[in-house]
């Protein structure tokens, strides 16, 4: 199902340029004159904007983004979850040998790297399921920042919004 879906949309790309240089007498439309600034990709967003403490989808938990090695990393800093005297452990984690963990001071997100105004090739950590998500991660403000986790395919998996703590 797979191959024969990514065969129709490469022949979908294929028909559509086909017929965009036939309209052109099949020359492709390039700039005769191309100025420095017609090449200048803008983001509306520094990569270290990510940086900071964001409220989770449900403001059960607050995690911070910081930056290492130029991959960007978010740590649990508080969880609703985590009383004191009786901290709340990684107890859903597959792998039983961090069960015992405490599972603020994790990171629930890893190994994220900037590219073209989203951070992505990283992974998201699931503490209450165990389950751990390829993520993309995107902003759209400096205070809200939308990360969609999900398996094999980004189609198949779950859009949330974290707000940034003032």
């Amino acid at each position: 199902m797979v191959r024969l879906n990514s065969f129709f949309i490469l022949f979908l790309v294929w028909l559509f340029s086909s017929a965009f240089t036939m309209q052109n007498n099949g020359k492709t439309p390039l700039n005769p004159n191309p100025q420095p600034c017609d090449r200048v990709i803008s983001f509306a967003y520094l990569p270290d904007d990510i940086l900071g403490k964001w409220w989770s989808p449900d403001k059960d938990g607050q995690v911070e983004f910081y930056k290492h090695g130029g991959k960007y990393y978010g740590r649990l800093i508080w969880s609703i979850d985590d009383k004191v005297g009786k901290p709340k452990l990684d107890d859903q984690n597959p792998v039983v040998s961090m069960r015992n963990r405490r599972i603020v001071g994790a990171d629930v997100f890893k190994d994220l790297v900037y590219q073209e105004g989203k951070y992505d090739l990283g992974v998201a950590y699931d503490a209450r399921s165990g389950y751990t998500y390829s993520c993309t991660i995107w902003l759209e403000g400096k205070d809200v920042m939308k990360c969609r986790g999900y398996l094999g395919f980004s189609l198949l998996g779950k859009t949330v919004t974290m707000t940034r703590i003032k």
